[in-house]
């Protein structure tokens, strides 16, 4: 029997998450290049460079994964670079009932953001809006405290979206938990220590910590690793140097 649609979005993030998770794994423990721990240096793997059981060449072997695991459950990702003055992040449309695309514009070029945004759009597919609900979802300034860009309240389906992003990352009850441990004291060593133990990567949890207004968005921006060269090079990508076959 065919899958369906939302059984296969919930198998594509989970496979993501989890090869985001090896990632992660290897990076905090810095890579034989000598990058420390949390090092937002974006690795740089080539075929002759990357040693085997290294960092990059783990990266290397996992470069297409998020692509090629979408695809596979018949979601077609692509990225388009932002357009100047602009707050976009993220669209979910439809080519017909079984075909959803996700777009990114990877505004920001930090792991958390992408995460956050993917899912945000994957909870826009998962519900079918734009579909069976309005309009396709265009999301602007979608990470940050702001509501929207006119200052409004966020739609019922950006809210729905949001919560869907938060509690697929990091479940509700741990961060939760973590706050009421932690808070106010967010030290780089407890936030690492709390992503190594639900692993995912220590971005994540401070982009999280970030969106629930536990800290400022200046803060701990160390741990915000770059992935806009890795996503670049595996998803159908138009800017920064690359276009789209016509």
């Amino acid at each position: 029997m065919r899958r369906t649609l939302s059984m296969r979005i919930v198998m594509a993030m989970a496979v993501t998450l989890a090869l985001g998770a090896l990632v992660a794994a290897a990076a905090c423990g810095g890579d034989e290049a000598g990058a420390p721990p949390g090092s937002t240096a974006t690795p740089t793997p080539t075929s002759e460079a990357a040693a085997p059981g290294s960092t990059a060449a783990l990266v290397q072997r996992l470069r297409p994964s998020v692509a090629h695991v979408l695809s596979e459950a018949g979601i077609r990702f692509l990225v388009v670079e932002h357009l100047p003055h602009t707050r976009l992040d993220g669209a979910c449309f439809w080519l017909d009932p079984e075909s959803p695309v996700v777009a990114l514009s990877l505004r920001y070029d930090r792991g958390d953001w992408f995460w956050h945004t993917l899912i945000h759009e994957l909870g826009h597919v998962e519900r079918r809006h734009g579909l069976e609900q309005g309009e396709p979802p265009v999301d602007v300034d979608l990470f940050g405290r702001r509501p929207s860009a006119g200052g409004a309240e966020k739609p019922e389906i950006e809210r729905e979206a949001d919560a869907f992003a938060a509690r697929t990352l990091i479940p509700p009850e741990e961060l939760e938990n973590f706050i009421a441990r932690v808070g106010p004291l967010y030290s780089q060593q407890k936030i690492r220590g709390f992503a190594e133990r639900l692993r995912v990567h220590p971005g994540i949890v401070v982009g999280q910590l970030q969106f629930h207004s536990e800290i400022d968005y200046s803060q701990h921006r160390r741990m915000l690793t770059p992935v806009r060269d890795i996503i670049t090079q595996a998803a159908l990508t138009d800017g920064w140097g690359h276009t789209v076959p016509a």
